[in-house]
């Protein structure tokens, strides 16, 4: 089964040390996989093949890290940030970043991508699926929504915050089931639309609105993006799922009932932290533009400014200020932008792009909304993984278009 999958080649058997320290890293038993993870640095280093992988997005992310790092170690007494945690926002970026790049440049065959995406979501996603697999076996669906995880003490629950974001990306790829796929790539879709679905109702059981939204948004912003390609037949399929997005989206009574989704009620109807505050997002969100304004230069905790802005960049400026805020902005645009061009390429199989703007869907929703930055930094290490990733299929796939093209444009439109 694993050879007819296409896992038993290169990927695997070479740089064998590296997917050792990046499984325990990206797994983090009892909370010490960043520790192990630190390794990775005197490997990447004495690695010409990956040092040459610097480039501007490196600096940028260099940069970055630098700035927060310094500005955040001036106050770290003010800070639950501990020193190991201060060294993987310095490291971290870049190291993961090269290595998304040197993955895809020296494993470019086709399935090799698919391959390499998935194991990375995989062992990211590992313990939190175990464990809700677990409560859910122990207390169904109504459960705390809360949950322990079984790589931390089992007596302390977890956020549920924290470990939906955990199962986001794969519940991204739900996108994906409407998009034709090459003859080698349908056993890569399905496993990871079996995925997305197990993600699904991982999600309802934690009563993530979030997960939610990444799952809707998706399915949409694949739908509108790719319909020219799309059979009639999955047409009607996906107005179908629609409908029952949209009915969901208005709370039909038979919700209100059901103990699946009891986890939900609550969390609707309050005011304080209901849909139309975006579970009181929306107040925080303006709490962190108004530390911009009193702190610019961060160090928001160190005036007991403790609470998180629930959103990756303003966290940036609530604790370091605007200048590591403005160069992680400038990398995140610099990516949507390569992400943007990428879709657009023809030479990149359909499927391929819409995992990428699936994937993409999903860090930057739940970026957007949750404290990543401090509660979950092997999210955002993924994230630059994923980055490098992308980055050189946008190299090697993009070629500028000829004088014919820029003088006809129309007759090269989007693909």
């Amino acid at each position: 089964m694993i050879k007819r999958l296409g896992f038993k080649d290169g990927f695997f058997r070479h740089e064998k040390l590296i997917l050792l320290i990046l499984m325990v890293y990206l797994i983090n038993p009892l909370g010490y996989g960043n520790y192990v993870g630190f390794l990775l640095f005197p490997i990447l280093i004495s690695n010409k093949a990956i040092k040459a992988n610097f480039d501007r997005n490196s600096l940028i992310l260099l940069a970055f890290s630098c700035s927060y790092v310094s500005i955040i170690y001036q106050y770290k007494g003010a800070y639950t940030i501990g020193f190991s945690n201060m060294i993987e926002s310095l490291l971290f970026p870049i190291m993961m970043y090269s290595l998304g790049k040197y993955y895809q440049k020296k494993y470019a065959k086709e399935y090799s991508f698919y391959k390499i995406v998935f194991t990375v979501l995989f062992l990211f996603s590992l313990i939190a699926f175990i464990s809700i697999a677990i409560d859910i076996y122990h207390s169904g669906f109504n459960g705390n929504r809360n949950i322990p995880l079984i790589n931390y003490d089992s007596k302390k629950s977890m956020a549920a915050t924290l470990i939906s974001s955990s199962v986001s990306l794969f519940l991204a790829f739900c996108g994906t089931l409407l998009i034709p796929a090459r003859f080698f790539e349908k056993k890569y879709k399905w496993i990871f639309l079996i995925f997305s679905l197990i993600a699904l109702i991982f999600t309802i059981r934690l009563g993530s609105r979030t997960g939610l939204g990444i799952f809707m948004l998706s399915f949409i912003l694949n739908y509108l993006i790719f319909i020219r390609y799309i059979s009639f037949r999955n047409k009607l399929l996906s107005s179908f799922i629609l409908l029952i997005i949209f009915f969901f989206i208005l709370k039909i009574p038979f919700f209100e009932n059901s103990e699946i989704f009891s986890s939900y009620e609550w969390r609707v109807e309050s005011e304080e932290f209901g849909n139309s505050t975006v579970g009181g997002r929306t107040q925080l969100w303006a709490k962190g533009v108004e530390n911009l304004i009193n702190y610019p230069m961060g160090a928001a905790p160190y005036f007991k400014e403790l609470s998180y802005s629930h959103n990756f960049w303003l966290d940036i400026g609530r604790v370091a200020g605007v200048i590591p805020m403005f160069f992680m902005l400038i990398f995140c645009i610099r990516m949507l932008y390569v992400l943007l061009k990428t879709i657009r390429i023809r030479s990149v199989s359909l499927f391929k792009r819409s995992v990428l703007l699936s994937l993409n869907i999903a860090f930057l929703s739940v970026s957007s909304v949750e404290p990543i930055l401090e509660g979950n930094f092997a999210f955002l290490s993924v994230y630059f993984f994923l980055s490098g990733v992308i980055y050189v299929i946008y190299k090697q796939s993009y070629k500028p278009p000829s004088k014919l093209q820029r003088i006809f444009p129309e007759e090269h439109s989007f693909n």
